[in-house]
Order: C-alpha cells, then structure tokens, then sequence
C-alpha cells in the first residue's frame, strides 16, 4: 500500500542546539516563529504555484504543532497560529480553494477558544494542529497542480460537516473531530448541495434534522436541538440520533461513533422469521429503509440453520410458526447459541397476558402486537439495536464486530491457559501485512476477523481483538494442527480481503510461562511469518533474537516512547534502548530475517556514544543494519563523522516526527524494490 506524500524537508541550523529531545524547550521568537513575513505568501501565487505556497504552508503549521507540543498555553504560538489560520483563510478563498478556506475559518474559531481559556484542549492541542495540517494539504493539493493519489490511505479523509452551530458549539466539536481524525468544515445548510456535489461526509452534526437524499441516505447524522424535550421528539434510526446543545463533544462523537458502526459492513443483519409473505416483505422494507440489512425466513429451522455463519443485531420472531412456537425458538437462540446480548422482539397477534409473559420468560427484550405500526416497529428496532450496543460496551465487546476488545481478550486467553492445564493450548496472532489507514479496508479488515474468530470458535477455541488490530486467538489444538486451519482459512479469504500473517506459539516446556510472554511469543513468529513471505510461522525460542523493523536508541524517555508510537502507527516493530553498551550487547546478537533493520541512533549516548557504537557495528556487523543519527549535536563535523562511517542520513534535533516516518518509510520501500 503507497504511503503518504512526505513533508518538506524541516530547515536545520547549526547555532542554538537545544538538549536531546522531540522539540525545544524554549518558547520560539518572533523571528523564528512562523508567519506571513518572510515567506511567499499564497494569496500572490497564482493558481499554477499552488504547489509550492502548499509546502510552505504545510510546512508552517507542522512546526506550530512541535511547538504545542513543548508549550500548549504558549499566547505567542497561539497567536501565530491565528495569524497563519487567517492568512490561509483569506489567500485560500482569493485563489478559489473554498475547502482549504472553510477548514481555516473553523480552526481559527478554536484558536480564539484555546487563546481565551489556556486550559482548554491543552493536551489535544498539538495534534489537533498536526491532523488540521494534514487536511488542509489534502484540500490544497486536490485543487493545485500537486498530484494527489486518491487510493493513497492519507487521502481518504472522513469528512464531518458541521451545519448551522453556533460558534461555541462548534469550538468543543472541532477540537474532538480533529482529534480524533475528522476532517471537520462548518458550512451553511442553505449551501449544503454545493458541499456535496465533490466529495460526500463521512458524517454530519446539524441544527436541524437534515433531508435525506440518495448521497447522505446512510451518512451518520447527530441533530443537536435547543432543549432535551425537542431530542426526545426526534425518531432515533440507525442513521440518526437526536441531542441536546449542551451534550458534551464527547459524547457527541461517542454517537457518531455508534452509527458509523452500524452502517459498517461488520454490524450484522436484523433477522426476520414469520409465516406471511406480506409481514416479510413489509418487515423488510421498514429495517432496510433505516439502512440495516435484512433477511427473511419463513420457518425456524431456515433461521436456525443461517445462524451458524450469521450473528443478528436484532431477532424479530413470530409466535406462530408452521414448524414450532415462536417461543420454543427464542429459547433455542438463547440456549443453543448462548447469545444472551442478542435482542428478540416478539412480534405476534396475541394479546393475553399468559403468552405476553411466557415471550419474557422464554428470552425476549420486547414484545409488539400486531397490525404493525411501521413507525413503532422501527424505533422499537432502533431501540433494541442500541440496548445491544450498550450491553456489549460494558461487557467489554466490540460494538460493530461482536468480537472482545482487547483487555477482555487478554483475560479470556489467560483464564482458559489457566482452566486447561493439562490440555495442549497454542495462543495465535493474526496482523494485516500492510497498514490499514483507509476506512474501506480496515472494515474489510474487522469483517475477515469476524471470519477467522468464527473458524476458531467452531473448532473448539477463543478469538478477539488486540492491539494494533490484530487477532488474538487460544485453540485447543496442537501448533501444526492450527496451522493448517490458518492455511485453509488463508485459502478461502474472499477477493479484495486483505492479505494477513499469523504467528503461532505452543504452550510447552520450553515455551514462555505467562500468557503476557506467550501472546508475545505469537506475535514475534508473526513478524517472522511477514519476514518470510508466508501465512504463518511456528514460534522457536530462537526467534526472540530476530531483530525488529527498527531499533532505537534513545536516551530521552518522551522522544522514544514518541518514535515508537509512531512506528507501530505505522505497523513497523520497534526495541529500544537506553545507552550504548546495552544497545551494542543486542545489536551483535540480533538476527535480520530477509531485510536489513534500522537503527535511529542518538550520537550522545551514556556509556558507549553513538559515533563509537557505529565503528563497532560496521567492524563485527558490516552491512547488517541501516543506521540514522538523531542528534542535537548538528555541527559539520558532526554530521561528516556519521556519514563518512556508512549512515543514511544525519536528522538534528528537534525532529519532525512525520518527516522522520517518511524517510523511514521510503528508505526501506527503496530496499524492497532493490
């Protein structure tokens, strides 16, 4: 998968190095702090140089956003970020780039914000701004002659539209969307069709209820109204939920989040199970009118026999069936399957109170009596499907997929470790071989999971999600044995899935005694499996001295725990370490798996330097790793040492972080073509 476009190169000078860290400590000047002077100012670039007002631009608020970083409640780098967001304001709008203007005019109004309340988004502030720079490249470079590769990840932003707010709504809305990868645009509702004519949303937070057309059908929609009293009034559907003005931003995108779940392709089906043709195909239309997808059965040996592949959001049954009670059934599903999260509407002409009662002796979550009353029927379905979602949530369940989030999943695997003693027990790792940015393919992503954790739970085994995305699994079952389910599972992966990699350690004698140490065990085989070009690998013990993607070494505890959290961002594995003789001690007994790994090296390190840790690596491991130098030492000397002994490139502190990834990640894409 093509990675995103880099930065432009970070200016770096030699006076003033600031101590070994991610960014200065000290509060910029005004002459080094960003601003419209001194720079090409967009408003005069005609539209054919809009890609190089773009990398100043882009350029600007990146280096706002390491300056947040030290200093949040800085006035002089907030007030400069005001400036540049009305400068791009005024020059986007002058050239024609409307996006890259409404997206300024939104930011600036959160500027204003944090400028007046010095605690507000204190700690989202920087990237806030660092996500705000993202998008605005993305809108600039749309328009200017820069080519954007619209299948590239970083090019797909979700798109929130905020319609008709007033300004301190949308200041709190904002700083969440930002923070959480929106690319937010507060626009008129007057001129909504405009917005729509390029691009669709994602998701929309209005004033009022907004009219559904073809495009924004199923787009997730928030309406917040003056008073709780007028939210109440508003149907809820899967595809739109109703608050109140004063609903913290939180809990809007909490929301938002909810029903972009159920318009995923993971959310499930409403499963439908009566007699009358005419009650299926009404039934049918009502639940695929609020975008969830339905499937009929006439009897309930049809339903019982779809459930073995298919999980129901909501279960919507009869009580009088040609082959058995209704009732008879929901006991079945409850029983047989052990959903108890499932929700069952019992949907019958039967009023007495006696078969009412049995319905919720017998498992069901609701009971409606016929004729049916389309609008009760839908929300009570909507009702039911967020009860499910809520279940879940406290459960510790994912809410679209149904699998276990990732501290249950933990717990699961070691409660059966624990129960199984005497049983052979192997814990699985399954990861996406490349990163999932795009929206469209981590759902593709969860709906392959949902298969696999099928697979294991039919023979016998445990499944749920880890960090990262991945898939963690306990089976019964010796380590050869599942590795040929992987392999058949691998073999029926549907077109268009993507491809993954799984590593497999067995609980043995020689095998790591805690669950902690085994999931780990699993996960190293699993880079080993991605390493080799296969679908899955066996742990050996040998393989814990397999080198990682990249090793840092890093005395400064923020910079590396920074780096490595953009390095898993970007599914690259990572060791650290702390000083120089430790870090040579594993460097010389580190085996590279089929490509060469990194090494970002600080030059001023304790007990062994980085310059002298070099000489000794390219002595006893000549042409084993690629090393980068991150030091604040940028003298010429310096930099002639460490280049003149075989390093890539020599980056001074402070570092942009996304430049940084981009070298990273293109020197090792150059590796691969070669």
């Amino acid at each position: 998968m093509p990675s995103a476009s880099p930065d432009p190169p970070s200016v770096q000078t030699e006076a003033a190095a600031p101590r070994a860290g991610a960014v200065s400590t000290e509060p910029p000047n005004e002459e080094d702090a960003p601003s419209g002077g001194g720079r090409r100012d967009s408003a005069s670039v005609p539209r054919e140089g809009a890609p190089g007002a773009l990398a100043n631009t882009v350029a600007a608020f990146d280096l706002l956003a390491d300056r947040l970083a030290v200093s949040p409640s800085s006035p002089l780098v907030i007030s400069t970020l005001r400036r540049e967001l009305h400068r791009v304001q005024g020059s986007a709008a002058s050239i024609g780039l409307a996006r890259a203007a409404q997206l300024a005019a939104t930011m600036e109004t959160l500027a204003a914000r944090w400028m007046n309340d010095p605690d507000l988004d204190r700690d989202a502030r920087a990237p806030i701004v660092l996500r705000f720079a993202r998008t605005i490249e993305v809108a600039l470079a749309r328009r200017s002659l820069a080519p954007v590769d619209d299948e590239t990840p970083g090019h797909v932003p979700r798109r929130l539209l905020l319609l008709d707010l007033p300004d301190t709504v949308v200041a709190g809305l904002v700083a969440e969307g930002m923070a959480r990868g929106y690319h937010v645009e507060r626009v008129e509702a007057a001129g909504l069709a405009d917005q729509l004519r390029s691009e669709g949303p994602c998701a929309i937070v209005s004033r009022e209820v907004v009219a559904a057309d073809a495009r924004t059908r199923l787009v997730p929609r928030v309406v917040l109204c003056e008073r709780r009293a007028d939210a109440a009034r508003i149907p809820p559907s899967r595809g739109q939920r109703a608050l109140d003005l004063l609903t913290e931003p939180r809990e809007v995108f909490d929301a938002l989040a909810v029903l972009e779940h159920f318009s995923s392709t993971t959310a499930g089906v409403v499963c439908l199970v009566d007699d009358d043709p005419v009650v299926r195909k009404l039934l049918k239309q009502l639940v695929t009118r609020d975008g969830f997808e339905a499937r009929t059965f006439s009897n309930g040996r049809k339903l019982m026999d779809s459930l073995a592949t298919v999980t129901p959001l909501v279960l919507v049954l009869d009580v009088d069936l040609p082959e058995g009670s209704g009732l008879a059934l929901a006991r079945r599903v409850r029983d047989e399957f052990g959903w108890e999260d499932v929700p069952i509407l019992m949907l019958t002409g039967h009023t007495d109170i006696a078969t009412r009662a049995a319905a919720f002796a017998d498992g069901a979550d609701d009971y409606m009596v016929k004729p049916i009353v389309p609008l009760e029927f839908q929300r009570r379905v909507a009702r039911l499907a967020e009860t499910r979602r809520r279940r879940r949530s406290l459960s510790g369940i994912d809410p679209a997929s149904g699998l276990p989030t990732a501290a249950r999943t933990m717990r699961e695997i070691e409660m059966r470790l624990r129960r199984r003693r005497s049983t052979p027990e192997t814990v699985i790792v399954v990861r996406p071989r490349e990163q999932l940015d795009a929206a469209v393919v981590a759902d593709a992503w969860m709906t392959e999971c949902v298969a696999l954790a099928q697979a294991v739970r039919k023979a016998g085994g445990t499944a749920g999600i880890l960090d990262g995305g991945a898939l963690g699994a306990v089976l019964s079952a010796g380590p050869w044995e599942v590795a040929e389910l992987l392999a058949d599972a691998y073999t029926r992966m549907p077109p268009g899935t993507p491809s993954w990699h799984a590593g497999i350690a067995a609980r043995e004698e020689d095998a790591p005694r805690t669950t902690r140490a085994l999931v780990d065990a699993a996960d190293v085989a699993c880079r080993a499996a991605r390493d080799s070009a296969v679908a899955s690998r066996v742990w050996n013990p040998a393989d814990f001295d397999m080198a990682p993607d990249v090793i840092v070494v890093e005395g400064d505890d923020t910079l590396a725990e920074m780096l490595i959290f953009a390095l898993k961002a970007r599914s690259l594995s990572s060791q650290r370490y702390t000083n120089g003789p430790e870090a040579l001690d594993a460097l010389l007994l580190m085996r590279p798996q089929g490509r060469t790994p990194l090494v970002l090296l600080e030059a001023d390190l304790p007990g062994l330097d980085g310059h002298s840790l070099q000489e000794r690596l390219r002595m006893e491991r000549p042409d084993v790793f690629d090393v980068f130098f991150l030091s604040a030492h940028a003298s010429e000397s310096e930099q002639l040492r460490a280049l003149q002994g075989g390093a890539l490139d020599y980056i001074s502190k402070p570092v942009s972080l996304r430049v940084l990834m981009a070298k990273i990640v293109s020197w090792r894409s150059r590796k691969r073509t070669a």
